[in-house]
């Protein structure tokens, strides 16, 4: 049986010149994240990242040294296919698209193009949730 495991980039530094690196942090997250895998048992056949630097070093630093008693993890691979997308605008989406199918739901506030007035899509996608678990219904 084949499994996909997805692992998002560590931690990047957002508020230096350079944003699409990973920060110290970032990089220790990463080599944790390929250290549990390993430990877990998992043996990747595929590594893919996406363009940015920071999910191309993720990937690198995550199979960095996981060769046990079994062969190493493969080099990674690049997957444009899975380059950043705006994930707030994608949640809100999913949100109206969910709250469409639930009758009698509140309805969900204006968004706008203006991050300083715009609510969290994490937010909006979290009251969505909590509506389904008040009415006892499971996500469609």
């Amino acid at each position: 049986m084949s499994e996909l495991i997805l692992v998002r980039h560590g931690q990047a530094t957002p508020f230096e010149k350079a944003t699409d690196r990973l920060s110290a942090l970032g990089e220790q997250q990463a080599r944790a994240v390929g250290a549990a895998l390993t430990a877990q048992g998992v043996r990747p056949t595929h590594v893919l990242h996406g363009s940015l630097v920071r999910q191309r070093r993720t990937a690198e630093l995550a199979g960095e040294g996981q060769t046990g008693n079994e062969p190493g993890w493969p080099a990674p691979t690049l997957d444009p296919r899975l380059s950043e997308f705006d994930g707030d605008g994608l949640v809100t989406t999913l949100a109206r698209c969910w709250l469409s199918r639930t009758p009698n739901s509140a309805p969900l506030p204006r968004l706008s193009a203006s991050t300083a007035t715009r609510p969290s899509a994490t937010a909006t996608f979290s009251g969505c949730s909590k509506r389904w678990r008040r009415r006892g219904r499971r996500a469609p």
